[in-house]
């Protein structure tokens, strides 16, 4: 094969691949944000945040269930100040990651005897804590309904917005450590340098995205 040829091939083949990573990482944000179409359900499981609270709300007075478990918050009142009746709402608190969260949620689940729920979340948080809720109710007979809140996320655009190229570089980050101590390492919870260094990694990423 002619020098000329192998050359032209050589380029051409390095473009396509830095191509498609470039495709692949236009995508990372829109990827993590990946929630399912709403059906009613017994309940709803909210992971304590603002938005998240409000989107509970929503689907409370929406009719889509009766009843919502709140994480980590130690009140109802951010839920009641929404008008949802205190009756319906079931607080957990205390665990302070998403997988104790799912570890917590998960008897309350089972002595309720509910089959089917919404996970409400933060769109840039919904791939992890699908991963999460999986692994950890996976092997029970539960419908779960995955619902990303009202929270701006630019799926097509992350990269242009400092905040959201924060939550998607740390949710990646945070995957990968969750595949790992939780997945091939079976854990429970996280030791706690791996939480020292979460916090410094946070802080350091923050500061450095522009």
């Amino acid at each position: 094969m002619p020098l000329k040829r192998r050359l032209i091939i050589l380029i051409s083949t390095f473009l396509l691949g830095v191509g498609l990573l470039f495709w692949g990482w236009t995508r990372l944000g829109g990827w993590l944000a990946r929630p399912d179409a709403l059906s009613h359900s017994e309940v709803i499981v909210c992971l304590n945040g603002q938005e998240r609270v409000k989107k509970a709300a929503q689907l409370y007075k929406e009719g889509w269930a009766p009843r919502i478990i709140l994480t980590v918050a130690g009140d109802k009142k951010a839920l009641t100040d929404l008008g949802v009746d205190e009756s319906r709402v079931l607080l957990v608190p205390g665990p302070k990651t998403t997988f104790q969260e799912a570890l917590m949620v998960s008897p309350v689940l089972q002595r309720m005897g509910v089959r089917s729920a919404l996970i409400v979340s933060d769109p840039f948080h919904l791939r992890r804590v699908r991963w999460t809720f999986q692994k950890v109710l996976g092997k029970r007979n539960l419908k779960m309904v995955f619902v990303a809140s009202d929270f701006p996320w630019p799926r097509t655009a992350w990269w242009k917005d400092r905040q959201a190229k924060y939550y998607t570089y740390s949710e990646w980050s945070k995957l990968i450590w969750y595949r790992i101590s939780y997945g091939l390492l079976n854990r429970s919870e996280d030791p706690q340098w791996a939480m020292v260094l979460k916090q410094r990694y946070q802080k350091w990423l923050w500061e450095r995205l522009r």
